[in-house]
């Protein structure tokens, strides 16, 4: 006969990968992840009167509040999901290394960079030779690597 706590533990395994109950918690995550870094934002961008070029910025920075959604619900209910993604893989595995993470964000900066580059050639993104800054581009890569990244988590 299984005790109490194994009994109860295996009752919160059963909950937690429910289908209904992860995508209910996912949606919940995003909608509050987002809603703790929009509002900050959006108030910021209005105090800072930024013009439509940078404001659209602050859109794709709400999502660190997915972010943070998600590893704050890791730190309190999952902490071996969280230690899985802080620490490297037990039994000596390469893990989450440096090297992987910096190759996956130069991986992640290329697939956006070819996605704006096929948005021009396709004829929905333009550039003018006067007004084009290297800075609005890289923050432009920068911020939707942020919002890619957040997606990754939910999922």
């Amino acid at each position: 006969m299984m005790n109490k706590e194994a009994t109860r533990t295996e009752g919160r395994k059963k909950i937690r990968h429910n289908f209904l109950v992860v995508v209910l918690l996912a949606f919940f995550l995003m909608i509050f992840g987002q809603a703790i870094t929009d509002i900050p934002l959006s108030l910021l961008a209005w105090k800072l009167d930024l013009g439509d070029d940078v404001r659209f910025l602050f859109m794709y920075l709400s999502f660190l509040g997915i972010h943070l959604a998600i590893l704050g619900y890791c730190a309190i209910f999952e902490k071996d999901l969280l230690r899985s993604f802080l620490s490297a893989k037990a039994g000596g595995g390469r893990g989450n290394t440096g090297r992987c993470f910096a190759i996956g964000l130069l991986l992640g900066f290329v697939m956006n960079g070819i996605c704006i580059l096929l948005a021009w050639l396709h004829g929905d993104l333009s550039f003018s030779v006067g007004q084009f800054r290297v800075i609005y581009l890289a923050a432009g890569l920068v911020c939707v690597c942020v919002q890619s990244g957040a997606e990754e988590l939910v999922t």
